[in-house]
C-alpha cells in the first residue's frame, strides 16, 4: 500500500500544488476541503485523487501517514483538533515541501512583493524550453494549460516564495523553508499588515532569506533596499541588476509589468550559464498566467481581470494602457486591503482612471466616505454591474483588481454586455 498524503485545505494554489507534487511522489493522495469549485475542483479532478467535501471531525491516520495543512485552516477547525489531540505530526505545506521535494535540489526561489507568480512561471518556462525538466510549484493557473506544479527530473526546481505566514503553527515565512540556490526578488513594499507591523519588520524577513543562500548564488532584482545590498555583500552572493526601462521585447502576454518580469526571469536563466538570446528568443513564447492583465471578453467591450491588490500594482497595471475610458473594479478582500493601510496611494491609483469603483468585500474596516469625498463610488455587486452598464460605451475597457476570482460578477456583468450589444445588431 502507498503511504497516503492528507491535503487540509487543498483547494488552496499551493496546496492544490503540494498535493500535485505528492501525486508524482507516488503518495495516496486525500484531499480535504469545506467546497470544492472551478476551476481548483477541475484541477484537482485531473489529478484522480480522493476529494472529502466538507471537513469531517475525524479522518483515520496510519503511523506511515503524513498530513499537510494550508494556512488558512484554523486551529478551532473539529478536525485539527482531533488530530492534535491524538498527537499526529502536521507539516505547513512548505516544511512539507522543504522535507519531500526541495531536499537536494537547486532551488530557485522568486520573492518580494509584485511578480512572482508571472516571473516563476517564466523561468520554469524557459528552462523547460532549453530542454531542462526542471520541477516547479506555480501558485497560478498557466495559461498554457499545462500543470501548476510539477516534480521535474533535472536539478532545478522553481518555487514561488512569499513571506505570508506558514500555518497556524508554523509563523515562519514560507520561503525560509525553502533554502534557495539563488534567488529573484522583486520590488519589496510593506504588506500583509495582519501579521507585520511595518516595512522593516518585513525587510528583517528578507534579511533572514538572505542569510539562507550559499556563497556564490545568484541574486538577481530590479531594486534593493541598502540593507539588503549589504547582506548580499557579506555573504559573497552574485547580485545582478535588472534595468527594466531599457527593455522591450514582444511579449505574447499584455501587461507592461511583465516587461520587468521577463528581464528577471532572463537574467536569472542566463547567470545559470544558458545564452542570453537564445532566452530572449523563448520569453515570446511565453503564454502567461491566468488572472494576470487577463482578457476574459472583447466584443465591443474589452474585460480584464487582474490579480493586482496593491497601489504598486495597480499603478503598473495601469501603466499598461493609455485608453482613458477604463472602468477599474477594486476588490479590497486582502487583510491588508480591508484595514485600508495604503488608502491614500489606493485613492491616488484609482483616480487615474475615469470610471473608479470599491467593490465592498465582506467583513471589513473601509473607510467607504473617504473614497465617496475622493468621487470613487464603493458599491456592491448588484449595484456594480447596474452602474457599469449605464456609463459603459463600445470600445471601453472593464479592469477588475481582486486578489481573489470573481467568476460568477464577471459572467452576469458580461451576460449583460452580449445582452446589450446584441439588441444593437
Amino acid at each position: 500500500m502507498n503511504m497516503r498524503l492528507f491535503v487540509i485545505g487543498v483547494c488552496g494554489t499551493l496546496m492544490s500544488g503540494v498535493a500535485r507534487l505528492g501525486v508524482d511522489l507516488g503518495f495516496e493522495v486525500i484531499g480535504i476541503d469545506q467546497a470544492f469549485n472551478p476551476p481548483v475542483s477541475d484541477a484537482l479532478a485531473e489529478m484522480k485523487i480522493q476529494l472529502i467535501e466538507h471537513y469531517p471531525n475525524k479522518v483515520v491516520v496510519n503511523d506511515s501517514d503524513l498530513v499537510v495543512v494550508g494556512n488558512k485552516v484554523s486551529r478551532s477547525l473539529p478536525l485539527i483538533q482531533f488530530l492534535i489531540a491524538n498527537q499526529v505530526k502536521l507539516y505547513s505545506a512548505p516544511e512539507w515541501l522543504e522535507c519531500f521535494v526541495l531536499r537536494k535540489r537547486s532551488v530557485i526561489a522568486v520573492a518580494g512583493c509584485h511578480g512572482k507568480t508571472s516571473t516563476s512561471a517564466m523561468v520554469a518556462h524557459l528552462l523547460s524550453e532549453l530542454g531542462e525538466d526542471c520541477g516547479y510549484l506555480i501558485a497560478g493557473a498557466l495559461c498554457s494549460g499545462k500543470p501548476a506544479a510539477h516534480l521535474g527530473s533535472s536539478k532545478y526546481f522553481v518555487i514561488e516564495a512569499d513571506e505570508y505566514d506558514s500555518a497556524f503553527f508554523d509563523k515562519r515565512p514560507k520561503f525560509m523553508h525553502y533554502w534557495p540556490s539563488h534567488l529573484i526578488l522583486g520590488k519589496i513594499e510593506f504588506d500583509h499588515a495582519d501579521i507585520y507591523d511595518d516595512f522593516s519588520d518585513v525587510l528583517k524577513q528578507y534579511k533572514y532569506l538572505l542569510r539562507l543562500l550559499p556563497e556564490g548564488a545568484n541574486v538577481v532584482s530590479q531594486d534593493l533596499p541598502l540593507a539588503l545590498c549589504d547582506q548580499i555583500n557579506a555573504f559573497s552572493l552574485k547580485h545582478h541588476r535588472v534595468a527594466s526601462n531599457k527593455i522591450d521585447y514582444p511579449l505574447s502576454i499584455k501587461g507592461a509589468f511583465n516587461q520587468t518580469n521577463a528581464a528577471l526571469a532572463i537574467q536569472l536563466v542566463h547567470a545559470l550559464g544558458f545564452k542570453r538570446g537564445l532566452c530572449e528568443q523563448l520569453i515570446c513564447t511565453f503564454k502567461g498566467v491566468k488572472r494576470r492583465c487577463e482578457q476574459v471578453y472583447n466584443n465591443k467591450v474589452e474585460v480584464l481581470d487582474d490579480h493586482a491588490h496593491h497601489p504598486t500594482a495597480l499603478n503598473s497595471l495601469l501603466d499598461s494602457f493609455d485608453h482613458q475610458r477604463i472602468h477599474l473594479v477594486y476588490h479590497p478582500a486582502t487583510h491588508t486591503q480591508k484595514l485600508d493601510v495604503h488608502i491614500a496611494q489606493t485613492i491616488k491609483a484609482l483616480n487615474r482612471v475615469e470610471f473608479p469603483m470599491v467593490l465592498l468585500p465582506k467583513a471589513h474596516a473601509l473607510k467607504t466616505a473617504v473614497y465617496e469625498q475622493a468621487s470613487i463610488r464603493v458599491l456592491h455587486e448588484v449595484a456594480l454591474i447596474d452602474s457599469i452598464m449605464q456609463q459603459v460605451e463600445e470600445g471601453d475597457k472593464i479592469i477588475f483588481a481582486t486578489p481573489y476570482q470573481l467568476t460568477d460578477l464577471m459572467t452576469s456583468l458580461i451576460e449583460q454586455l452580449e445582452k446589450k450589444y446584441c439588441e444593437l445588431l
